[in-house]
């Protein structure tokens, strides 16, 4: 994660925060006048995006770490609420290891394809949030690798 700041027009503080959206996954954007009081100091945090999209072979930030490459499918929710693990990967264990994270749909296909796999409420979940319950129920009702075979 890192911050960019930009020194602009107050009219550009909107279609600049944009751009940068475009190219960057963006998290908390501040504003802030310039010392000299006629322009703005914009500052956004900002990452840079990891995943490439197979169709393109652009990287997109609008993707979740359990989205398989091939899989053409956008992601649902926030990109970690769940977390994935294989049947070697037990909590008990490995409480310093993470799994996947995941978006529910990509969580669920994920979860389908694996044998013995576990889902667990990822980070940005919510006490009582049933994302992790969801993402099961749709593992449950898909083949493995579910895009090869649906297309979809």
């Amino acid at each position: 994660m890192f911050e960019v700041r930009v020194i602009c027009d107050p009219v550009d503080t909107d279609r600049i925060t944009a751009a940068l959206a475009t190219v960057f996954t963006t998290g908390t954007h501040r504003r802030y006048p310039s010392r000299s009081g006629s322009r703005t100091r914009l500052y956004v945090t900002a990452e840079l995006p990891t995943t490439v999209t197979p169709q393109t072979g652009q990287t997109d930030a609008r993707r979740c770490d359990a989205a398989h490459p091939d899989d053409p499918t956008p992601c649902e929710g926030p990109h970690d609420a769940v977390e994935i693990r294989d049947r070697f990967m037990s909590r008990a264990r490995d409480a310093i290891t993470v799994g996947t994270l995941g978006c529910v749909h990509h969580g669920a296909r994920m979860l389908a394809s694996l044998d013995g796999g576990r889902v667990y409420p990822g980070p940005s979940g919510a006490p009582g949030d049933a994302a992790a319950i969801d993402a099961y129920q749709r593992a449950q009702a898909l083949p493995p690798f579910a895009w090869r075979t649906t297309g979809r």
